[in-house]
């Protein structure tokens, strides 16, 4: 009798921890295959996760908060078969579309965290937008999942759901000289642009780059085979160390009153050689 109200109690502890169907408000789950330090009768803890808004325009960061607690009055003990302690994903139409541990490294060697009683763990982390092969991400729903990485079997993900951008939006792939030619056309357009890093070193030639950066001393240029044109923001680049690599950037097309086109960049990625 006694184990089987230990069983009882902690479930319904573990309810009112999280609430959801709003937004920035965790959804909850259950996380089984665990154990207590003092027995092994299976614990019942709660998990969420939730992002700091609902809707999110193209290239704005994601805010992400996954979020573990022991409501329980013993210790729980949640064993990793490796450093990695949790994963954060997000899916479009039921398909992955950007994992957080993607290319990471983690050490591969027993890993175990002890929650005490009430204890509650926040992991954050920040979801620019890019997908699992460096693009932005097209405009749409999104569900956003979070799982505990414990030894087999794994607790069931949670999740929640967000939306990017609009369902109008479009990300065009230009050239500089498009860009160029059609100004008045692109201004206000998010565009996707590939081309050679130049740091604060522009094409001294171009006739848009030779009029000096547009909005700040730091903005920095891309050139490609059509021309050389500003980007302000930042690059998350080394002017000197990067300068000459390969990049593709997404941006919104903006120009100055001087009619001097430039993108406010949203997204920079350095291509692979």
């Amino acid at each position: 009798m006694k184990l089987l109200f230990a069983v009882i109690a902690a479930a319904a502890i573990a309810t009112p921890v999280f609430d959801s169907g709003k937004p920035g408000i965790f959804h909850i789950t259950r996380i089984a295959n665990v154990t207590t330090a003092e027995s092994t009768v299976p614990a019942q803890p709660v998990s969420g996760v939730k992002t700091d808004k609902q809707s999110y325009s193209l290239g704005e960061p994601i805010k992400m908060t996954f979020v573990v607690e022991n409501p329980t009055q013993r210790n729980i003990v949640l064993k990793f078969s490796s450093s990695q302690i949790y994963d954060i994903w997000a899916e479009k139409d039921s398909k992955e579309v950007w994992r957080w541990s993607r290319g990471k490294f983690f050490t591969q060697a027993l890993t175990s965290i002890t929650l005490k009683p009430g204890e509650r763990r926040t992991f954050q982390e920040t979801w620019n937008q890019t997908s699992n092969d460096g693009q932005q991400v097209s405009p749409g729903a999104y569900s956003v999942f979070a799982q505990l990485m414990t030894m087999q079997p794994r607790p069931t993900p949670v999740m929640t759901q967000i939306t990017i951008g609009s369902v109008q939006a479009i990300i065009k792939t230009m050239t500089v000289s498009a860009i160029v030619s059609n100004i008045d056309a692109a201004v206000g357009q998010t565009v996707q642009l590939s081309g050679t890093y130049l740091g604060w070193r522009p094409d001294p030639n171009s006739p848009v780059c030779k009029q000096g950066p547009p909005v700040t001393r730091s903005d920095w240029a891309i050139s490609d085979q059509t021309g050389c044109i500003y980007v302000t923001g930042p690059s998350g680049l080394d002017p000197t160390d990067d300068y000459g690599k390969s990049i593709s950037i997404t941006g919104i097309v903006r120009k100055t009153a001087k009619e001097q086109p430039y993108i406010e960049v949203r997204t920079v990625i350095l291509n692979q050689p």
